[in-house]
């Protein structure tokens, strides 16, 4: 057999045979590769469906009380950089106010922020996780619920919350999480 490149280039017999041993063995390192990378994914994966909660929630949840000017919590949320605050009077979280109830309840009713409380936009059904709870599970409850934001509870105290965006950037390359946080993401009633 003649390999021929172009129209005039042909390689004799030794040389075939030396490009032939060398692409073999390119070829058979690319498998390996791809064995090994398998094996890596397979291992990722069963680490991430084992994932708890409290691995990936964030820890420093800021709260407000229930009697707190809108404003005043929207200069909160716009200094510390965050999408959402807990409601919280003494013990009790009493809800939760996120940038949609803001948009929603605020803006589009053209309501006047510095005469509201925070108690008259809060979400006042908190649906909450357990921090031992697997981050699937929690997607998964997010999703039925349509809700965005998790506050993570343990013996009725917050210990952390856990975001869209804390399951999305923590197991990125995980096909099922990844279509339930796409499913959550485009979601239109929260």
């Amino acid at each position: 057999m003649t390999i021929v490149f172009g129209r005039s280039q042909r390689i004799s017999g030794s040389i075939q045979n030396a490009l032939s041993n060398e692409i073999k063995s390119a070829l058979d390192g690319v498998a390996s590769l791809r064995t090994l990378a398998y094996e890596e994914k397979r291992a990722f994966f069963y680490s991430v469906e084992s994932l708890k909660v409290k691995e990936i929630m964030v820890k420093d949840v800021v709260a407000v009380a229930s009697n707190i000017h809108v404003d005043e919590a929207v200069k909160l949320m716009n200094k510390k950089c965050i999408g959402c605050l807990l409601v919280v009077d003494g013990d009790e979280t009493r809800g939760i106010v996120t940038q949609k109830d803001l948009i929603e309840k605020v803006l589009e009713k053209c309501r006047n922020p510095k005469q509201l409380k925070v108690a008259d936009v809060m979400s006042r059904h908190v649906v909450v996780g357990d921090p031992e709870m697997e981050v699937h599970a929690a997607a998964n409850l997010m999703f039925k619920k349509k809700i965005k934001k998790l506050p993570i509870i343990k013996e009725k105290r917050i210990v952390g919350l856990v975001t869209l965006t804390n399951i999305a950037r923590t197991v990125g390359v995980d096909s099922e999480l990844m279509d339930i946080v796409e499913k959550l993401s485009n979601m239109r009633t929260i």
